[in-house]
């Protein structure tokens, strides 16, 4: 399994970030891996998603459970 993992500096309000993050239809906007996001299902806990895009010039697509932290 690979494991990827990335930090971003972000100037803004916890609360403001969170908001953004969790509005998953914006992970095409900060993760270019992602070309297409459709949530199936979302609410406070965490949400199911079905995404597609490109890694290192392949193609990929899934369906993953996404769980937010408190």
């Amino acid at each position: 399994m690979i494991r990827i993992s990335s930090q971003m500096l972000v100037s803004a309000p916890k609360d403001r970030v969170s908001r953004y993050l969790r509005d998953l239809r914006r992970l095409p906007e900060y993760d270019k891996k992602v070309a297409e996001v459709v949530v199936n299902r979302q609410d406070a806990d965490g949400a199911e998603i079905a995404v597609h895009g490109a890694f290192l010039g392949r193609k990929w697509k899934d369906t993953v459970t996404v769980q937010f932290t408190k």
